[in-house]
């Protein structure tokens, strides 16, 4: 086994600062609980947002060799509060880090349902419902784009955009590739 751990070179998750803010506060708070995954080059499988956190915050790795049929168990310390805050980090990180880069998937030749990823189908829906043209002070005609979302939607639609750098304007202009 490889003694180098490498990072992915081809990581389709691009992480948010939000995630690895609250990676970095759950590995300061209640260390490590999750393990990084390598395959037999020393290449990262999964946990490149992990090994650059612990790198940082000087943690050393620890090689285990699994055979077929066998798993890691990470055994710690930890009871208590920080036992309990362990838990909700390991179920939060993750929703928080996520930033997928589903052309860069896709471009690997994986199907995205296949993996678990919701695949949207803009041609179920028909955009001139959400252009409106208006006049503005100015005396110019400008447009606007309007989106309606149920409130739940609207949480997650907010949660994303909060997640990405920039703001909501410069975001949508980069999603358009404009």
């Amino acid at each position: 086994m490889s003694k180098r751990i490498k990072f992915d070179s081809n990581n389709f998750n691009r992480h948010t600062a939000e995630g690895m803010e609250l990676l970095e506060k759950s590995i300061k708070e209640v260390g490590a609980i999750e393990s990084i995954a390598t395959d037999k080059n020393g290449e990262i499988i999964t946990g490149n947002a992990r090994k650059e956190t612990f790198d940082k915050l000087g943690y050393k790795p620890k090689f285990i060799k699994l055979e077929e049929n066998e798993y890691p168990v990470i055994e710690t310390d930890l009871d208590g509060e920080k036992r309990v805050k362990a838990s909700i980090f390991a179920n939060t990180v993750a929703l928080k880090n996520i930033n997928l880069d589903t052309v860069k998937i896709e471009e690997a030749g994986i199907n995205l349902e296949e993996v678990g990823i919701e695949v949207f189908d803009s041609e179920d829906i028909d955009l001139d419902e959400f252009f409106e043209e208006f006049e503005s002070d100015d005396d110019n005609k400008k447009n606007k784009i309007i989106l309606e979302y149920t409130q739940e939607d609207y949480e997650k639609v907010c949660d994303a955009f909060d997640a990405l750098e920039g703001s909501r304007e410069q975001i949508v202009w980069n999603l358009l590739k404009l």
